[in-house]
């Protein structure tokens, strides 16, 4: 008897591209690791929270995270 082959189910682009962006959806998107920067810089002046960009995986964009310890 023969086995029945499963294929693997295929995502398609649409489907993928909110896969990924879910995880970065309602964060602030900077084209460049500058722009990240430069923004950091005007919210710890304005309010004194220390954040440091990161390039996320999902978009290829770079967003900010909170580097303040406890």
């Amino acid at each position: 008897m023969k086995r029945k082959v499963h294929k693997k189910r295929r995502i398609s682009d649409k489907n993928a591209w909110n896969v990924l962006n879910r995880s970065c959806s309602g964060k602030a998107r900077y084209d460049s690791e500058e722009a990240a920067w430069a923004h950091s810089d005007k919210i710890y002046e304005e309010y004194g929270n220390d954040l440091t960009p990161y390039k996320c995986t999902a978009c290829g964009k770079w967003h900010l995270t909170n580097t303040s310890q406890g």
